[in-house]
């Protein structure tokens, strides 16, 4: 798995999957990919709190996101990948944020982003309590790709605090970030190491929230999945920012969701 995902057009609604944003369906989605369902290890019970999976290929991990209700939010699941594709053993358990969690609330790690070239994991993080601000997470890889040193959060611009997709540039260190009540997209430039820094720009879209995203290969378009089943477009100047106006396109029958891609 890269660390792009690209449509190269509008076209592409056609192979987009709606998918609710619940926990266990990325469950699904690893199922289809042939990870057995069980990949947390404790057997179908943990099913449900799995948010978000992420293959690392090269170095044969996989990346898990997880509902965590306990004080130190171990809520990314490290495994181990066999030869088959296959996880093996028991997961290496990490914080999914630097600040502790308080008593009662949980936290989720709804989606993960890998920068194969920077060596960096990026995990967009819910949570229930109200002082949960920056929920865009980074963690440092080292060269075999498993998680080193602490946790770094950061405020990647949504005024609700939701980072549901994440996207690189496929040209420009930037991360490109979308999330629920957010009406556009976000903007973090990145240095060399390819961590986030300034303030992160806003770029507005459609009148509802995003809920995925993606840049073209040559880096000339990005795409973004809101509600109610609409995929909507927009230019993206040589520089990366977005310019010009939001093309929209209704999935055709779509249900009244937010609209994923696949």
């Amino acid at each position: 798995m890269t660390s792009q995902r690209n449509v190269p057009w509008l076209r592409a609604v056609f192979y987009i999957m709606l998918l609710v944003s619940m926990p266990g369906r990325s469950a699904a989605r690893a199922q289809q990919n042939e990870f057995q369902v069980p990949i947390v290890g404790v057997g179908t019970s943990a099913v449900d709190p799995v948010a978000s999976v992420l293959a690392n290929r090269p170095q044969r991990k996989l990346y898990v996101g997880t509902l965590s209700r306990d004080e130190k939010r171990r809520g990314l699941w490290v495994f181990d990948l066999g030869e088959d594709g296959q996880p093996q053993g028991l997961p290496r358990k990490y914080s999914d944020h630097p600040d502790a969690l308080p008593a009662d609330h949980h936290s989720t790690v709804v989606c993960l982003l890998h920068d194969v070239e920077r060596r960096k994991l990026f995990l967009g993080v819910r949570g229930s309590h109200p002082m949960h601000a920056r929920s865009l997470v980074m963690y440092s890889l080292n060269e075999h790709g498993e998680p080193t040193g602490e946790p770094e959060a950061f405020d990647h611009g949504n005024p609700h605090k939701a980072c549901d997709a994440m996207v690189l540039h496929p040209k420009h260190r930037r991360l490109y970030a979308v999330g629920w009540g957010g009406e556009g997209v976000y903007i973090l430039d990145r240095d060399e190491q390819g961590r986030p820094i300034g303030q992160p720009t806003f770029h507005k879209m459609g009148g509802y929230g995003g809920s995925d995203i993606a840049i073209r290969r040559d880096g000339s378009k990005i795409y973004r999945g809101t509600y109610p089943s609409v995929i909507e477009e927009r230019d993206l100047d040589p520089h990366g920012d977005l310019i010009g106006q939001v093309r929209s396109v209704t999935i055709p029958n779509g249900p009244k969701e937010y609209a994923r891609f696949e």
